[in-house]
């Protein structure tokens, strides 16, 4: 015969009352089919046993069989026909003899079966696209190291071994509530830790405090990172404050500083906007020296010019003064004298 039918499995819902289920593809034992129940709500497995469970009929038909089972199985239940033939080859050509036609084909048919039945398994198997590449799929860490870890892949994409962070189970008080796993996560609702974040390194029963270090971790300290956020707040405010009261200080000083200018007359003023201005300077004193200054505001006699001007305009003054000494002559009056007549 030729096989020209790919299936190597069929599926069936349960309905408590069906016991007869066909399979569609040749087999050549009766053990070369394998029955499984699954739970359809939990998805768990249930292989089923031959003679105790069910009973197989068609052996060696193209077409197939059925599998009649001693109990329906119940709704909720799927039921898998899944055919694994025995990798074995039991043919045995005798020299000299005539060319065994039939059982030569069925040994050609049994091949093709097994080849089809691991392509089914290949075809469930966790593979790389065609255009992608990985250096290797094996990994050699020891079921010890490996227990309770995850697969990942590296920052290479290769597969690596590595430890999950855990499972949040939601919020709870510092004294639990209900029974945890290792590696559990759980949120704290007490004050005092409140929103703080824990980790189950051992199974810890319900009544055990999150703070007892034998059962839990801290992963995060919310309550501290609380206080921190307030005291930063508060130190904000603080400068703001400080900020603020320099502004104050400085508006007051210039607020002081305009009260303390000369008041003058509209004609004082008129004259001061003609000519260079002479008003008082910001120094270190409650009276600094004047400055005369251009109407535009620039220094009239900026740095030393200053005090040239003054000194220059002093000399000036005594030399003018010289000639006028000079030629001035004593003369005493004495008030009670009379005046002389004229004779």
């Amino acid at each position: 015969m030729t096989v020209s039918s790919t299936t190597t499995k069929v599926s069936y819902s349960g309905d408590n009352s069906t016991t007869v289920f066909a399979y569609t593809f040749k087999i050549f034992d009766d053990d070369d089919i394998t029955v499984i129940l699954r739970t359809d709500a939990t998805g768990s497995e249930a292989v089923q046993t031959k003679t105790t469970n069910y009973s197989v009929s068609g052996v060696g038909e193209t077409g197939g069989g059925n599998i009649t089972f001693v109990s329906p199985p119940a709704s909720g239940i799927t039921v898998v026909l899944l055919r694994e033939t025995a990798q074995t080859q039991t043919t045995d050509y005798t020299p000299n003899d005539p060319f065994p036609a039939s059982s030569h084909e069925d040994a050609l048919d049994k091949m093709t079966l097994i080849i089809q039945d691991q392509q089914e398994e290949i075809n469930r198997a966790l593979k790389l696209s065609r255009t992608n590449t990985m250096i290797s799929t094996e990994f050699e860490v020891g079921a010890t190291t490996r227990a309770n870890k995850i697969l990942a892949f590296d920052d290479s994409g290769e597969l690596a071994v590595t430890q999950e962070i855990g499972t949040f189970q939601g919020s709870d008080a510092t004294t639990t509530t209900s029974n945890y796993n290792q590696r559990d996560i759980v949120k704290s609702t007490t004050a005092g830790q409140l929103n703080n974040v824990y980790i189950c390194v051992l199974d810890s029963p319900s009544g055990t405090l999150l703070t007892n270090t034998t059962y839990w971790q801290l992963l995060v300290d919310a309550v501290s990172a609380a206080t921190s956020a307030t005291n930063a707040a508060a130190s904000a405010a603080a400068a703001a404050a400080e900020k603020n009261a320099v502004t104050s200080t400085v508006s007051t000083s210039k607020e002081t500083e305009k009260k303390a200018q000369i008041s003058l007359t509209q004609e004082e003023r008129e004259w001061l906007n003609e000519h260079p201005k002479i008003t008082l300077a910001t120094g270190s004193g409650k009276y600094p020296p004047a400055e005369i200054k251009n109407p535009d505001g620039t220094s009239k006699l900026p740095g030393a010019s200053y005090y040239w001007f003054f000194a220059i305009a002093m000399l000036v003054t005594a030399v003018l003064y010289i000639p006028f000494a000079a030629r001035y002559r004593i003369r005493n009056y004495i008030q009670d004298e009379e005046p002389a007549e004229a004779g």
